[in-house]
């Protein structure tokens, strides 16, 4: 099957950078990215990845970085480049944060079910 990802972002600030996660068109997740180490606009691979931190999930290839990852986490300070997943987006103690991150990331885990790899294409669409 194929799992084409999408990350549009749709707001930033120094706080970071939210947006929404789709898959096969279907938004599934809010994001947040910090905002010093945004993935730049384009198109990934992205394959599945055992973390000694997150457990199974996916990395993001990004050419001249290494351990770009999906996976939980409130605020810009659980990430210096990874993809935070979340339910809603608020505020935690007067930062910016997705909510429901853990919640999030499982729902995200149970739609990519064995897939072994997908491309997700980063955009932006408002910063």
């Amino acid at each position: 099957m194929n799992w084409n990802a999408s990350i549009l972002r749709m707001e930033g600030s120094p706080e970071g950078v939210v947006g929404v996660l789709k898959i096969r068109e279907k938004v599934i997740a809010f994001t947040l990215e910090h905002p010093d180490h945004l993935i730049p606009p384009g198109i990934y691979g992205c394959v599945k990845y055992p973390s000694e931190q997150h457990g199974m999930t996916y990395l993001i290839q990004v050419p001249g970085r290494s351990g770009i990852l999906f996976h939980v986490g409130n605020r810009i300070k659980d990430t210096t480049g990874c993809v935070l997943l979340g339910r809603k987006v608020g505020w935690i103690d007067g930062e910016r944060a997705v909510l429901e991150s853990r919640n999030s990331y499982y729902d995200f885990r149970r739609i990519m079910g064995s897939a072994e790899n997908f491309t997700v294409h980063v955009i932006e669409v408002i910063l």
